[in-house]
C-alpha cells in the first residue's frame, strides 16, 4: 500500500468507515486474535500499519472537519 492509496481510502470513505478502521487498527495493535478479523480486512490493516502515522493524521483531520459541519 502506498501513501496515495491511504489518502484515497480516507478521502473516499465515509466518516463512520474511517472511525471503524481506526478502531480495528487499534484492536490489531492491542493483539486481538487475528481470527477476529476477516482475512481481507486483516491484510488491509497489516498494510495500513506501514503508514499508520500518515493514516492517523489524515483520519484525524477528516474527523475534525466532520465535527465542524
Amino acid at each position: 500500500m502506498t501513501r496515495s492509496q491511504v489518502r484515497a481510502f480516507v478521502d473516499g470513505s465515509a466518516l463512520e468507515k474511517v472511525r471503524e478502521t481506526l478502531d480495528a487498527l487499534q484492536r490489531l495493535k492491542n493483539h486481538a486474535p487475528e481470527s477476529s478479523f476477516a482475512a481481507e480486512e486483516l491484510r488491509f490493516l497489516q498494510d495500513l500499519l506501514d503508514h499508520e502515522a500518515f493514516f492517523r493524521s489524515l483520519a484525524d483531520h477528516k474527523l475534525q472537519a466532520g465535527k465542524q459541519r
